[in-house]
């Protein structure tokens, strides 16, 4: 359990330089998104990829692929929805996934959380509601949706990786798992929305960084944690990505900590804390 712990905490590590590397690419983000996975399932095919077709010559997980719509569905509504609505909403909407991971839990895992967990989620989107919404900007969006629905896409993800983990022994099957077939409904995404495989040459550097830090680096140490901890505790803790950027934005490019950020960054630390009592 220790072990699943010290890997929750470094895939939230590298979780969190994900919006400071996006940030810094000005290519379409589909197809970022496209060669942030396909980099990433490139550099483990020679490890991993003869496991991945031993076992799926003999078995086939359902869960697994709905798991990989799901990361498809976040990775693709939650670049659009920041076209159509404020970054705070956008935000925010998103970081209501430990709700439906909740009831997800519940319902397919049989995971059912007592108050303690309950308290932790209900803290959690607290702490991102007091993070990202100002009174300024409490008008509703078109791209709302796009956040909830990328809301849903990541708590999919997460309670359905946390569904397969139940079969599948080896961790180097579900994470290639994972990176191939999300490779594939990415490159769907990219032709149906007329994306382009093109990216701009001084975005390579930051793509690259992306595929081997919070992609392959951040999907792994998560997917590990899945198979131990509940989906619900690692929505939660995975709240502390938004907090960290914040921090590191602040020593690297001097923004700015409000009190906003201070109060909610608080009001997630008292969430993980309620959440991994509730473990126990």
């Amino acid at each position: 359990m220790e072990k699943s712990w010290q890997a929750l905490l470094g895939g939230v590590l590298f979780y969190s330089v994900s919006s400071l590397l996006v940030k810094a690419t000005t290519s379409p983000p589909v197809t970022i998104a496209f060669y942030r996975v396909s980099i990433a399932t490139l550099v483990v095919t020679p490890f991993w990829v003869g496991d991945f077709f031993r076992w799926w010559k003999r078995n086939f997980s359902l869960p697994l692929i709905v798991a990989t719509l799901g990361l498809t569905l976040d990775f693709v509504l939650w670049f659009y929805s920041l076209r159509f609505t404020t970054v705070a909403h956008a935000t925010f909407i998103v970081n209501m996934a430990p709700l439906w991971v909740g009831i997800m839990s519940s319902v397919f895992l049989r995971e059912p959380m007592n108050i303690k967990g309950w308290l932790g989620i209900v803290l959690g989107v607290s702490g991102a509601a007091v993070m990202t919404l100002q009174p300024s900007a409490m008008q509703i969006h078109a791209g709302d949706l796009m956040a909830l629905g990328a809301s849903f896409g990541l708590a999919l993800y997460i309670t359905m990786t946390r569904m397969s983990s139940r079969n599948i022994d080896s961790s180097s099957v579900l994470t290639y798992s994972i990176f191939f077939f999300t490779c594939i409904w990415l490159a769907f995404a990219v032709l149906l929305l007329d994306q382009g495989f093109v990216i701009k040459a001084h975005d390579f550097p930051f793509v690259l960084a992306l595929a081997l830090g919070p992609q392959l680096g951040g999907n792994t140490l998560i997917n590990y944690a899945l198979r131990s901890l509940p989906a619900s505790t690692v929505s939660v803790a995975l709240l502390g990505e938004p907090v960290i950027a914040t921090v590191l934005s602040y020593f690297l490019f001097s923004e700015p900590l409000s009190w906003q950020v201070v109060v909610g960054g608080a009001l997630i630390c008292l969430a993980l804390y309620a959440t991994s009592v509730n473990t126990k």
